[in-house]
């Protein structure tokens, strides 16, 4: 996963313009996503708890929350927005 000026760096050799970026709030990952998902995990270990493939899924994404909880500084999703340049074919 590029840094985002090697990203935009990358954007401009392939030719495009940035026109510009923002990078997702932490809030949205802990507001819409992971919160609700917490919420539900006690239930689904319940329910699958004799299944050994959803076990492993559950405890993927456990971890994927304690990560995120301490490293979410360290990464995160960016948008970029961008147009291609004039060939002048056109």
């Amino acid at each position: 996963m590029p840094s985002v000026p090697k990203a935009e760096e990358m954007i401009r050799s392939e030719g495009y313009s940035l026109i510009g970026s923002f990078r997702l709030p932490d809030t949205g990952w802990w507001n819409h996503y992971y919160t609700p998902l917490t919420g539900r995990l006690g239930m689904l270990k319940e329910k699958y708890s004799n299944n050994q493939d959803a076990r492993c899924i559950i405890q993927g994404l456990e971890m994927e929350m304690d990560i995120h909880r301490k490293y979410a500084n360290e990464y995160g999703y960016t948008y970029f927005i961008m147009k291609k340049r004039s060939s002048g074919y056109f």
